[in-house]
């Protein structure tokens, strides 16, 4: 009998502007669909893969204008992020390719952000988030969790 794990990950938002004080273009996240991994079997040989988003809106802005989404939190993007239940620790990645190839942080240390991207005036955009959970991480069963703060910078 496997042992399973509940893990998640809820991705929280934030929003910096920065842009030119005689700019008027404003861009905001307006939501965001959460990396939900569901149930983990310590013994399955597969990692677990999973993807949420994040939408962000723009309005007022120009051609000349970029966005740039950049995803931190307590645990450091540059090696396995982590969730945890209490004491117990699960590692997992989030990414901005289907692939999962390209580590989704603040663009330091070898990760990349989302961007520089230029915006569309009034579109919503929706940025898929991709997840992976390394397989065969020893860890006792509960709910695990981690808060991340997603920036948009204009």
């Amino acid at each position: 009998m496997s042992a399973r794990v509940l893990a998640f990950v809820f991705v929280a938002a934030g929003v910096v502007l920065t842009a030119s004080p005689a700019h008027a273009g404003v861009c905001s996240i307006t939501s965001t669909t959460g990396v939900a991994f569901g149930s983990y079997d310590v013994f399955d040989p597969a990692p677990l893969l999973t993807a949420g988003s994040v939408t962000y809106e723009c309005s007022g802005v120009t051609g000349s204008d970029s966005v740039i989404l950049e995803i931190s939190g307590a645990s450091d993007a540059t090696t396995p992020r982590a969730m945890t239940s209490g004491a117990h620790v699960l590692g997992y990645q989030l990414y901005l390719d289907a692939a999962r190839t390209a580590v989704w942080g603040a663009g330091t240390g070898g990760t990349a952000t989302y961007g520089p991207v230029h915006p569309s005036d009034g579109v919503p955009v929706a940025v898929p988030v991709y997840g992976r959970v390394p397989a065969r991480q020893d860890v006792a069963a509960g709910t695990y969790s981690d808060t991340l703060v997603v920036t948009l910078q204009l």
